[in-house]
């Protein structure tokens, strides 16, 4: 005899249940996944600020080194938004596994 999964629906935005939420490990393990990922951007974007600086004239330092900032500062952005995502995709995967249902997914079915 099977067992029917009985589908329920909530708000959109409605906070997950705990159960279905990823823990701190599972969201450090993420983290430090991304970090490693774009470890070599920072890297890069370190090493080119430098390299500029140590070829530039000295009234172009202050420039380089707003240019540098801002590409690191655009790595911890795309950093974020990988984050964000990865986390959103997580809880969406726990949600169709237990059977609840936002209204939202159930439009796009």
């Amino acid at each position: 005899m099977s067992a029917a999964v009985q589908n329920t629906t909530t708000p959109p935005n409605a906070p997950l249940p705990a159960d279905l939420e990823p823990d701190e490990a599972w969201k450090d393990k993420l983290k430090q996944r991304i970090q490693d990922n774009l470890r070599h951007m920072f890297e890069d974007a370190r090493k080119r600020t430098q390299e500029e600086l140590e070829k530039a004239p000295p009234n172009e330092a202050e420039r380089i080194k707003a240019a540098g900032e801002a590409a690191i500062q655009d790595i911890y952005k795309m950093a974020q938004e990988h984050y964000t995502i990865e986390l959103q995709r997580e809880r969406q995967e726990r949600q169709w596994a237990s059977g609840v249902w936002t209204e939202d997914m159930m439009k796009e079915q």
